[in-house]
């Protein structure tokens, strides 16, 4: 079942603040293949060791925005 098209939901994203996006499967419906199921499946197992890493790190971290590790490189951060 699709929605209406033309309905417009609000959300409040840490990342991008309070916006306007069209409605989930008002588009298209999403057909996932294998290899996006998969990926799903390990995401969902890896929030546990995330979390315990993002706990062990949270009285270390200021003044972060979206709730991203890094707000950003150092401006003397060399990528290899």
């Amino acid at each position: 079942m699709r929605k209406n098209p033309a309905e417009k939901v609000v959300v409040n994203s840490k990342a991008y603040g309070t916006h306007e996006r069209a409605a989930r499967g008002s588009k298209s419906r999403a057909v996932l293949n294998r290899a996006m199921k998969a990926h799903g499946k390990r995401l969902r197992e890896s929030t546990i060791p995330a979390k315990l890493i993002m706990d062990a790190l949270q009285r270390f971290r200021e003044n972060f925005k979206g709730g991203m590790l890094l707000s950003r490189p150092p401006i003397n951060w060399t990528v290899y």
